[in-house]
């Protein structure tokens, strides 16, 4: 598994997202499946240098998003794999009306099957808005 987790040193994405990223591109990818045990918190923080803090961020994020889930005194494991597979793309409108859904209908005709859409609509009030985005991105 740590042939695969990359994290680099220089770049100016945080390295706890560049855990985040990783893991999903790996999924992505099919390196890593569903039920696969990834490393503990400890062993990858002393495998690339970082403090336990930051990898614990990463994981954090990546159980909130659904991605891993841990087991008590087992490890933490892969549990989704489906909609990472594909590019998630986020379609926001601020009302519904027929125009905009055959808009929406066109775009997901076009993208076709590789790509996972989700619909969110805020009807102009921007908390509705805010809080979608903190649902999508768990900030």
């Amino acid at each position: 598994m740590f042939n695969f987790i990359t994290v680099d040193e220089n770049s100016r994405i945080p390295k706890y997202q560049q855990i985040v990223d990783s893991i999903i591109d790996n999924i992505s990818n099919g390196n890593f499946n569903i039920n696969d045990k990834i490393p503990s918190i400890n062993s990858l923080s002393e495998e690339y240098y970082l403090s336990r803090d930051t990898v614990e961020k990463a994981y954090n994020i990546l159980k909130k998003k659904k991605v891993i889930v841990s087991i008590r005194g087992k490890g933490n494991y892969i549990c989704r794999t489906e909609l990472i597979s594909k590019v998630n793309i986020i379609f926001l409108v601020n009302k519904m009306s027929s125009y905009k859904m055959k808009i929406y209908d066109s775009f997901i005709k076009k993208l076709g099957l590789n790509y996972h859409v989700d619909l969110h609509i805020y009807h102009c009030e921007e908390s509705i808005f805010l809080n979608i985005l903190k649902k999508i991105w768990g900030v």
